[in-house]
């Protein structure tokens, strides 16, 4: 075997995760020497348990190097280990960093380019979500990658405008590459890797557990040169992973909120705390050096589009597939389009996914 192999061994351990392959790794220096090490050397470290000694042991016996690759194929999961041309460079230079990744998608190599993580609660107002999905599209047109976690609320939001805006988005997942969690969020999980990857450090098969989700913030923080709360309670989360990018140096950003609005009080103590307060797209893309040149092309057209839907609402109710089937527009977009124009006071939702022009 290669050190990609020990590698894959490795991470393939029942219960072999970050703390231990790390601890095992400072110690052993190679995977394969630790695979190669005695029982008894293995002891002598004082890198791991007895019950993860044994898994190891046990490990070594049933591990078939030709039908985990195979598996991974049928999966159309890449493991990239941190020697990679493809593993990201930013990540090499966290301390806590991954030593490997597994990933689903096109979009590994473009992982590199300028970078936004937009994230916040999973439960969220429809202003957290116009705020999510409006930065990501508008970000993603001027080809700066949208990192988040597939959540519920605003992570699902700002995957959807960065889809919207034809860039690419990559989620971190806290269960196994291979499986989309939550469920409901499917379609947006395939979407992401037409362009872009959903990437994890857990094996595939690995279930959703609680603890991996605030272990996974490390990586999306990591992975990106400013991070973004759009909404979050006091105690959110996200506010997890704004900490891991300060101790990293990279930019936090906040959109403020109402004083006396819970989702919006992780946000303002953030900004107290020395967040940068972000208004406008143009704030985001200052911190990152870019023109926005290509931003303002993208909203003029994006405004014709909000007038042509507008145009054919009435004062009759209307399903989202009749709206869709007049405009030509797919639902994602168009869902955006209806939450602008209700958020613009010029559209209602008295029946859910039916809209009507505001009187």
């Amino acid at each position: 075997m290669v050190y990609d192999d020990y590698m894959l061994w490795l991470f393939c351990v029942k219960n072999m995760w970050q703390k231990k392959i790390e601890a095992l790794l400072t110690y052993f220096q190679t995977p394969e020497n630790i695979y190669k090490a005695s029982e008894t050397i293995l002891e002598k470290s004082n890198c791991i348990k007895a019950k993860d000694i044994a898994e190891i042991m046990e490990s070594r016996k049933k591990f078939d190097i030709q039908k985990e690759r195979k598996k991974l194929e049928d999966l159309n999961i890449q493991f990239i280990t941190e020697k990679s041309e493809l593993f990201p460079k930013r990540l090499l230079n966290i301390s806590d960093r991954p030593r490997a990744l597994f990933v689903r998608g096109q979009g590994i190599e473009f992982l590199n380019g300028p970078s936004a993580a937009i994230i916040g609660a999973r439960v969220c107002s429809p202003y957290g979500i116009y705020t999510a999905q409006k930065f990501s599209r508008e970000l993603a047109c001027c080809q700066v990658n949208i990192i988040s976690g597939l959540a519920r609320g605003i992570d699902s939001a700002a995957h959807a405008g960065a889809l919207e805006g034809e860039g690419r988005t990559y989620a971190v997942l806290g269960c196994g590459a291979d499986i989309c969690y939550p469920p409901e969020n499917k379609e947006l999980y395939d979407r992401i890797q037409k362009t872009g990857a959903v990437l994890s450090e857990y094996p595939p098969a690995t279930k959703p557990a609680a603890w991996q989700f605030p272990q996974r913030n490390r990586i999306i923080s990591g992975l990106s040169d400013c991070v973004v709360i759009t909404e979050a309670k006091q105690e959110s989360g996200s506010l997890i992973t704004a900490n891991h990018a300060l101790e990293k140096g990279i930019d936090v950003c906040a959109v403020p909120g109402r004083i006396n609005d819970p989702l919006s009080q992780g946000c303002n103590r953030l900004i107290r705390e020395g967040a940068i307060p972000v208004l406008d797209t143009s704030d985001l893309l200052a911190i990152l050096g870019i023109s926005y040149k290509n931003l303002e092309k993208k909203q003029i057209f994006l405004e014709k589009k909000n007038e042509v839907v507008y145009s054919i609402l009435g004062f009759y109710l209307q399903s989202i597939d009749e709206i869709a089937q007049k405009t030509n527009l797919k639902s994602g977009e168009l869902h955006y389009i209806l939450l602008q124009l209700q958020l613009a006071g010029l559209v209602e939702e008295p029946v859910k996914n039916c809209y009507i022009r505001k009187k």
